[in-house]
């Protein structure tokens, strides 16, 4: 969801419909979504990127109640 500030003309973060609104180093930017193609494949680096992600997300699952209480 977006937000506005300070009116018609303040900073814009967050996503409305395909324009995102940013913030980078002091500067604010309005950007559209990429175009994603769906026949995409992915590298093997990726690949092995979401196996690695894929490997801690079970690890940390069975230990959800204690990062809850610990944050």
């Amino acid at each position: 969801m977006g937000k506005f500030s300070n009116g018609i003309f303040g900073n814009f973060y967050g996503k409305i419909g395909n324009v995102v609104g940013s913030s980078w180093r002091g500067i604010d930017y309005l950007k559209s979504l990429p175009k994603i193609n769906k026949n995409r494949v992915p590298t093997q680096a990726q690949l092995e990127q979401q196996v690695r992600f894929a490997l801690m997300t079970a690890f940390m699952n069975p230990l959800r109640p204690l990062t809850t209480v610990g944050y």
